[in-house]
């Protein structure tokens, strides 16, 4: 029997908000209602603490009834703890109740649920809890820790859009300037299968695998970001009569997520998707947001694409639990 003083419990959508409306941890991609939208099941859990919620974890399911795990297009899903618990200015007392929280949430998940997979959101990088979890059953999968990256664009570091789009590589800016000076017309109501339309392509030519449940994700995704959780900016070239690049922009609570931005085959490598970027960044600005997310800067050339930005890589973990 555990002797941690803290308990975990199942959480109501309403006390995961509170939790989220108060945590550093908290993003668009776990903000309760939204996530409600993203897939078909949440199951939340949590742990009280004087009287009040301070931690939250929401597992779910793409699918009713299907594996645990976020679905494509879902980043940082994993749990949030209360900004509160960082209020005492000795790290050991801090130190001591975030492992406890932690420890308290692993046990009650862990013994409900033989496998799932999650993420350790940005701002959560002491991984320890679950290391001594695979330490102290060294007979069972345990947990399996990937550290990945994504790129974020402090845009708080920045006086103005043109010192920021000085911080661009040169060949972001030389793909941008143009249309500065003729831009396209914008369109915000893109319709869903342009977009999906857009994905394909880019998988194709990546290699990758185009699957019912990416589309699916995509599609809930911009259904989400239609209802006003973000923003779908598609631009139409100067005689032409349809979009031709697209940014789907999904917001949080100080961050603009740049979930997926792609641009049609004969238009890719004549700027406009640096384009596109560049109106989701101005867009993040004129909110007040602090923070332009790329999600995700995994690959060499993702990430030097998204570097070119001025964007500076960012550690989260993605995890498995009883996966061989």
């Amino acid at each position: 029997m555990s002797r941690n003083r803290f308990a975990a419990t199942r959480l109501t959508a309403e006390q995961a908000h509170e939790v989220w409306s108060q945590s550093d941890e908290a993003s668009a991609f776990t903000r309760p209602d939204y996530l409600a939208q993203l897939v078909d099941e949440v199951e939340w859990w949590g742990v009280e603490r004087s009287g009040g919620v301070v931690a939250a974890w929401p597992l779910v399911r793409a699918v009713a009834g299907g594996e645990i795990g976020p679905p494509p297009f879902c980043y940082y899903v994993g749990p949030m703890f209360a900004r509160s618990l960082r209020a005492d200015s000795k790290y050991h007392r801090y130190w001591s109740v975030y492992t406890g929280i932690l420890t308290a949430l692993i046990e009650s998940i862990v013994a409900d649920h033989p496998r799932f997979r999650f993420s350790l959101p940005l701002g959560v990088t002491d991984v320890r809890v679950l290391e001594w979890w695979n330490f102290d059953h060294p007979d069972e999968a345990g947990f399996h820790i990937s550290p990945r990256y994504t790129a974020r664009i402090d845009l708080s570091e920045f006086a103005d859009t043109d010192a920021l789009r000085q911080s661009f590589a040169r060949i972001r800016k030389r793909e941008i300037d143009p249309w500065i000076a003729a831009p396209p017309t914008v369109l915000h109501d893109v319709p869903a299968e342009r977009l999906v339309g857009f994905h394909d392509q880019a998988l194709e030519r990546s290699g990758g695998v185009i699957s019912p449940s990416r589309h699916a994700a995509l599609r809930r995704l911009i259904g989400v970001v239609k209802s006003g959780a973000g923003s779908i900016i598609g631009v139409v070239p100067p005689g032409g009569d349809d979009v031709e690049a697209a940014v789907i922009l999904l917001d949080g609570p100080n961050a603009s997520n740049g979930v997926f931005y792609a641009a049609s085959e004969g238009w890719r490598d004549r700027g406009l998707t640096a384009w596109i970027i560049w109106l989701g960044l101005l867009r993040a600005r004129e909110l007040g947001l602090r923070w332009f997310d790329f999600n995700g800067a995994n690959s060499p050339r993702r990430a030097a694409d998204k570097h070119h930005y001025s964007a500076k890589s960012d550690l989260y973990f993605d995890c498995t639990f009883g996966v061989p």
